[in-house]
């Protein structure tokens, strides 16, 4: 979970006091084994807070937000996700995750 996992991953933004920026993120994806043999689903899952204060972050979870960075200029993100690994099979897989931010 972003909001009470404390292993969720954090991420800073850093803008002016006060101002805002539009993130998108991708928040399904599903990974392919090399040779085609399996896959794994991923479920990204985003919190956001204007203070370093994950428990009281906002869930984002139509993977998109406005952010109103704090009067210190910073915004913090969190993320977490699911996978499920019941089509998987032995092997490579690779991905990555995807978050713009259009400063506004």
């Amino acid at each position: 979970s972003p909001i009470t996992n404390t292993n969720a991953g954090l991420m800073r933004a850093k803008g002016r006091p006060n101002s805002q920026a539009q993130m998108t993120y991708i928040m399904y994806e599903v990974l392919s084994e090399e040779t085609g043999a399996g896959s794994i689903s991923l479920r990204y899952e985003m919190s956001g807070n204007t203070e370093r204060v994950q428990r009281a972050a906002t869930l984002i979870d139509s993977g998109e937000a406005l952010l109103k960075f704090g009067p210190d200029g910073l915004y913090y993100l969190w993320v977490g996700g699911r996978v499920d690994v019941s089509k998987a099979a032995p092997g490579k897989y690779g991905g990555q995750f995807t978050l713009e931010i259009e400063y506004i």
